[in-house]
């Protein structure tokens, strides 16, 4: 191969790497910002979780509570101090409390996702999970 030929190689494969590369710092800084679970923060928690938020700050913070077991073995009364009262719902009647988080994350989703949370027998958490409808 002439040192032309490898030259040209050599330049597609740094604009490749290039590519690549900002391709993930992007991919990366949209998951920061839209998807990477929170901490709980109260202010946080209270925005209106009809419509949702540009940040999709609560279900992150849900996402949150969820991976770090948080709620689990707290009584509903702990509960419902943190969370605050769920909102009235006729969904997943067979669960504790019901917390909706706001419209799917997604560009286009019909459904809603919630932040279910179970107890036991001794009125403890068990279970703290997100779904959608």
């Amino acid at each position: 191969m002439s040192d032309a030929a490898l030259a040209i190689l050599r330049k597609i494969g740094s604009r490749i790497v290039l590519i690549g590369s900002v391709l993930f710092v992007l991919f990366a800084a949209q998951w920061l910002v839209f998807r990477c679970p929170l901490p709980f923060v109260a202010s946080l928690w209270s925005v209106d979780s009809y419509d949702g938020t540009t940040f999709n700050t609560r279900y992150r913070i849900a996402d949150g509570l969820e991976l770090s077991g948080r709620l689990e073995g707290k009584d509903r009364g702990e509960v419902l101090a943190l969370l605050g009262p769920p909102p009235k719902t006729d969904k997943f009647p067979e669960h504790g409390l019901v917390y909706r988080l706001g419209p799917g994350r997604g560009w286009t989703s019909l459904d809603y996702e919630w932040l279910l949370v179970d107890f036991d027998s001794d009125g403890r958490v068990t279970t703290a999970e997100v779904v959608s409808d």
